[in-house]
């Protein structure tokens, strides 16, 4: 089985399981979110912990994230919309944009149980090898070493989760499974976060948004 590694030196190494790539329309009869799962997501992150990451909300309503996510697209609060190899690459050059010097957040979720975050410069990307995964290393190459497989990111996610005069502001990436592959946070909560990540975020928004958005009516 092909595994998504997310490497951070002299730590741990963490591995993703990563399932065979599957259509694009049979992702969405899996994975979108019934009317009903998108009222609980909804009022989870409206009402019940305003302002928490997709992964709260998921494990709390024992939910598959890439479901959950895709529950808020429509709403103010989430775009996003179907992956490919080429939407990934142009995506993660949006957010490479933000800077390689501009610190972030990135966390993973561990079979929508058991999170990780830890604090990065933003992740850039080496010299593509051919072998259909984009190898991509923060603070050139001391920090998180990440290879992700371009045909599995079924879904990409920007979200905007806002409590009071803040919000926690994400781009999450999906696989084949419906599991997070790993998520980017440019803003916490608490008001934590760079300028030069905020205003790329909101870039990142624009290029989602202007993408079909995923489980829309079709």
């Amino acid at each position: 089985m092909k595994k998504a590694l997310l490497a951070l030196p002299l730590l741990a190494s963490v591995l993703a399981p990563v399932s065979s790539v599957s259509a694009h329309g049979d992702y969405e009869s899996k994975f979108c979110a019934t009317d009903a799962q998108k009222a609980q997501a909804y009022e989870f992150v409206t009402k019940t912990r305003p302002g928490k990451p997709l992964a709260v909300g998921a494990r709390a309503l024992n939910i598959i994230e890439g479901t959950f996510a895709s529950g808020l697209v429509g709403s103010d609060l989430t775009v996003g919309t179907l992956g490919t190899a080429e939407k990934f690459r142009e995506i993660w050059a949006s957010v490479e944009k933000w800077g390689a010097k501009t610190k972030v957040g990135i966390y993973w979720s561990a079979n929508n149980k058991h999170t990780f975050s830890f604090p990065s410069y933003v992740p850039m990307s080496l010299p593509d090898d051919g072998s259909g995964m984009q190898d991509i290393y923060a603070d050139d190459g001391k920090g998180i070493h990440s290879h992700v497989v371009r045909d599995d990111v079924k879904g990409i996610f920007a979200t905007r989760l806002i409590i009071g005069e803040h919000a926690t502001r994400t781009v999450t990436f999906y696989d084949s499974t419906g599991d997070l592959i790993w998520g980017i946070i440019a803003s916490e909560a608490n008001g934590k976060g760079e300028k030069a990540a905020i205003d790329g975020f909101e870039e990142t928004w624009k290029l989602i948004a202007s993408m079909p958005q995923i489980c829309a009516p079709h």
